[in-house]
């Protein structure tokens, strides 16, 4: 019963999934994605969601599902396993809107399963920060405190993975941007020998877009 649910739900008919544009926020933590998450939150086409690969709550006023029909649980639940799902039942569910979105980082999903995510998206933005060190001690300060979002979010518990480790963590880090970026520029690539154009892949720097001194500047993305 719960397979034919999915099914059901993850895959309404061709008539009822008007495919609009999908974005995808690639990025890792302290990079500022989820200050980045609430700017497009902000503008009425744009049906943003959070961290659906990694909330335990859909209904999770930040990081889950922003629009009105929550996904069912036989698709929340096997996201990792099968992301094919719930990425489709984002892409079908945009609720009138013109753009449909989330964020992931590389431990969301299992990296045998990172090509659905860079097939996935039409506006593909791979956030990084110049900064890594900066960066990291950011991490390492959020890590200790339990404090990721501000002052008032609540604490949370994320793997370490080695992140006292600066080496290492970074490591993992440039591994996740370099297959993304990899993945992604096939894409593109393939689309130029195809003469199509159906993917922008979009570069933010959180000093040179958010944090900068005339404000955020997400120019490159409205272009997108």
């Amino acid at each position: 019963a719960a397979a034919a649910m999915a099914s059901s739900t993850s895959r309404p008919a061709a008539s009822d999934c008007v495919s609009p544009i999908r974005l995808l926020i690639f990025a890792a933590r302290r990079t500022g994605s989820s200050y980045l998450v609430d700017l497009l939150r902000r503008h009425p086409s744009i049906l943003m969601h959070g961290e659906l690969f990694h909330t335990p709550n859909v209904r999770d006023a930040e990081d889950g599902y922003a629009g009105r029909e929550y996904p069912p649980e036989a698709v929340f639940d096997v996201r990792r396993k099968n992301p094919a799902g719930l990425l489709r039942y984002v892409q079908c569910h945009a609720e009138g809107h013109r753009v449909v979105g989330l964020k992931v980082f590389r431990d969301h999903v299992r990296t045998t399963n990172w090509h659905h995510l860079t097939a996935w998206c039409t506006v593909c933005v791979v956030l990084k920060r110049d900064d890594v060190n900066a960066q990291h001690r950011s991490l390492l300060v959020a890590q200790r405190t339990g404090r990721w979002k501000g002052p008032t979010s609540r604490a949370i518990t994320v793997p370490s993975n080695r992140s006292g480790d600066f080496d290492g963590w970074k490591w993992n880090q440039d591994l996740w941007y370099r297959t993304v970026s990899e993945r992604l520029a096939k894409r593109v690539l393939s689309q130029r020998w195809a003469r199509r154009d159906n993917i922008s892949v979009v570069p933010l720097r959180f000093e040179t877009h958010l944090v900068g001194k005339g404000g955020p500047d997400l120019s490159p993305l409205w272009k997108a």
